[in-house]
């Protein structure tokens, strides 16, 4: 006795899961699952042999049952599941040579039975299918191989495709390195160029300290021989001073013998005028003037000198001396007669030295008459050669020949 389900009509086995109904009905769990599920309420089940209400799955119960069978149920049951794998082969060369491998088995299966259901015909029909599966797979050995050239064309294709990938990503970052060692050749070009600036700024910066150098070398020496002309002109000025002050310390004994001769003299008459005895000169001295007036008041004289001059008739003097001797003059005196008006009595007028009307000639003279002392305004001493060489006195302005 065959049992079957109710719902699928189909023969239970004990491979599949069977559950049993609370009115007795035995059912497929797929079907009764499936028949639950149309009813609004998947719990509430009517059966559909009898609809009987119940409730699902509480009310059901699984059966697990054992089926016997012999040797020829077997073997067909096996030779349908091989006749369901060629169904589903699908011309993988695998797949047929597992089918052929079957079909060999049941095959040998099949001689071994001794059961009449299994007869010649089954077996040579096995081994027909075999021999046309076997021919089926001799083209697909060809394409296998094929496959497996085309699977290593692929992978060494894959593997040309990595390595070329590879490549251009070391290209790509060669070129990154090519780049940034260009900027770093760009940046040490432009810090050679500015090293190489500041070389030739550092040169022509030598070149001007070396003439700098030089220059100051040569200022060195100029100072050197200002500094040597300075001392010279010091040592100038102090023997000028020290002439000047044996010059004012002689003129000042000249005006008291001066002052002192005519004031022991008594007043003279006044006389007329008459010519000037010449001047007697020596060949080593300097002749010196001196005018005095008459009159009773006054017994001051005046000095003019008569050196490198020759005197109009017009002018007046009452003394006149010749030095003999340049360091020591010694005085001789002589009276000359009045040829001209009288005088102020004024005594040693200093005349303003460096006039600005007739200036000295050389710079000693210069030197020498700025360092002369003041005087009264009224007379004085000039020098020639640091020389004592006459005593000016103030009276009508005297001209020279040309």
């Amino acid at each position: 006795m065959t049992a079957i389900c109710s719902i699928c009509q189909e023969k239970l086995q004990c491979g599949r899961a069977v559950v049993l109904s609370l009115c007795g009905h035995v059912l497929c769990e797929g079907c009764i699952h499936q028949w639950a599920t149309r009813n609004n309420l998947a719990s509430k089940v009517d059966c559909p042999m009898c609809r009987k209400k119940h409730t699902y799955p509480r009310q059901t119960h699984k059966l697990f049952f054992e089926e016997e069978q012999n040797e020829a149920e077997i073997f067909r049951n096996e030779i349908r599941t091989v006749m369901n794998q060629v169904e589903r082969c699908t011309g993988d060369g695998e797949s047929v040579r597992g089918v052929i491998a079957e079909l060999k088995k049941l095959s040998d299966g099949a001689k071994k039975l001794d059961n009449p259901s299994v007869t010649q015909a089954t077996t040579s029909g096995l081994d027909a299918m075999i021999t046309h599966l076997s021919k089926k797979l001799a083209p697909l050995r060809s394409a296998e191989e094929l496959e497996q050239s085309l699977a290593d064309t692929l992978r060494e294709l894959d593997r040309a495709l990595k390595e070329h990938k590879n490549s251009v990503t070391q290209r790509k970052e060669l070129e990154a390195k090519l780049a940034a060692q260009r900027s770093e050749m760009e940046a040490k070009t432009r810090t050679i160029d500015a090293m190489r600036q500041e070389s030739e700024r550092a040169r022509r910066i030598e070149a001007q300290m070396t003439k700098m150098k030089a220059e100051q070398e040569a200022l060195k020496k100029e100072l050197k021989k200002a500094q040597e002309d300075r001392e010279d002109a010091r040592e100038r000025i102090l023997v000028l001073k020290r002439r000047n002050h044996n010059l004012v310390t002689t003129n000042e004994s000249l005006k008291l013998d001066l002052n002192l001769s005519l004031s022991a003299r008594p007043p003279s008459p006044t006389r007329q005028p008459s010519e000037p005895t010449p001047t007697k000169r020596s060949s080593r001295g300097s002749v010196i003037s001196i005018r005095s007036q008459s009159s009773p008041d006054t017994k001051f004289v005046s000095l003019v000198s008569s050196d490198d001059e020759v005197r109009k008739p017009t002018e007046s003097s009452s003394v006149q001396f010749i030095s003999d001797d340049d360091d020591e003059p010694t005085l001789m005196f002589r009276e000359i007669k009045q040829k001209i008006r009288p005088v102020k009595p004024l005594l040693f007028q200093q005349i303003p030295h460096a006039s600005s009307s007739r200036p000295p000639r050389s710079v000693r003279k210069r030197k020498l008459a700025a360092s002369v002392p003041n005087t009264p305004a009224n007379g004085g001493l000039e020098l020639r050669n640091g020389k004592l060489t006459r005593l000016v006195a103030t009276g009508p302005k005297r001209s020279k020949k040309a």
